[in-house]
């Protein structure tokens, strides 16, 4: 009797672990740029170094992977003679990019808290009105 309550007892346990997922290791870019062309591939690059590439539908395109540390990397689409970049900080965590066709510089960035702190002495440069914590 006692075996069999621990047997279930084991059981119960290693169904139960099966269950716990571990939390995501790697980052997530999903990236929304409104009036882009189907079939714009879109780089990912570190330095003058391409690291990665997806092709954009439907004005969507992801990313997945891993960084050891956060990294600062850019985005650029080359359509034609027209060159679209931007750069931001880079982390494992889900980042969401959201921009217009040709305006990468004027994106919205969420999801990085790198990004998030980086953004405000920007946004201080360009809003007066924006108080200073000291």
């Amino acid at each position: 009797m006692k075996n069999s309550l621990l047997i279930l007892l084991v059981l119960c346990m290693v169904s139960c672990a099966k269950k716990i997922k571990e939390p995501k290791k790697g980052y997530e870019l999903n990236g929304v740029v409104k009036n882009l062309a189907d079939s714009t591939q879109v780089i990912m690059y570190m330095g003058n170094i391409p690291i990665d590439s997806t092709i954009a539908i439907d004005g969507k395109f992801k990313f997945t992977g891993s960084v050891e540390e956060p990294s600062s990397v850019g985005l650029l689409t080359k359509k034609a003679k027209t060159i679209n970049h931007t750069a931001f900080w880079l982390e494992n965590s889900s980042i969401d990019f959201i921009a217009e066709a040709g305006k990468f510089k004027e994106a919205k960035i969420s999801g990085s808290s790198i990004q998030k702190e980086d953004d405000i002495p920007v946004a201080r440069i360009f809003n007066k009105n924006l108080p200073i914590k000291l």
